[in-house]
């Protein structure tokens, strides 16, 4: 429900801000808000164009990503514990196989954006608060392939209370800081519609 108020909150904002142009300085303006892209340049984006667009999908990932993981940390892995031990490997090699699909694309969106904010200049957000957003996502990952995918691979085997109850308590962390970066990113999308 939250990562569908983001992306409308997102796409209002996306279709809705009058744009221009500077092309002296590759700065769009939105509303009274400047995006500047300080990377290579490209031949298919405008740096102008390409900054919105990473703006907007790092706001649409992280959204969306919140919504995982307090679905998983509250609702679903402590549903491992009720799937019966004849069926929980399956069970588990499923889950592991279906929630790939669901995340995999937007961390990968969220990362990439992530590691590209740091080098746009804009008022919407400040650097310190860029490198802060990109420090937690990398515990973040951390997280997910030292702590998660470990315990995963070996509920795969079979059930085990101590390794299920690990698995609840280290998702803590990734739940935590996915929730903070959303505060930060919710704080930067309020001032972009301030600034409009």
């Amino acid at each position: 429900m939250g990562a569908l108020i983001v992306l409308g909150i997102a796409g209002v904002f996306a279709l809705s801000t009058p744009r221009t142009l500077n092309p002296t300085d590759d700065t769009c303006r939105l509303g009274r808000t400047s995006l500047t892209w300080r990377g290579p340049t490209s031949i298919l984006f405008t740096m102008t164009s390409l900054a919105t667009v990473v703006f907007l999908v790092q706001v649409c990932s992280t959204g969306y990503m919140i919504g995982v993981i307090w679905t998983v940390q509250l609702v679903h892995y402590p549903l491992f514990s009720a799937v019966s031990l004849e069926r929980f490997s399956y069970f588990e090699r499923q889950h592991q196989q279906r929630i790939s699909m669901v995340v995999m694309p937007f961390m990968l969106a969220e990362l990439g954006t992530a590691f590209a904010l740091p080098f746009i200049t804009s008022a919407i957000w400040r650097p310190v608060e860029a490198w802060l957003a990109l420090a937690m996502l990398l515990v973040v990952w951390l997280a997910t392939f030292l702590v998660q995918a470990p315990a995963h691979r070996r509920l795969s085997a079979g059930f085990d209370t101590h390794v299920h109850a690990g698995l609840v308590q280290g998702n803590w962390l990734r739940t935590v800081l996915w929730t903070a970066r959303g505060v930060l990113v919710l704080v930067w999308l309020s001032r972009a519609l301030v600034s409009a």
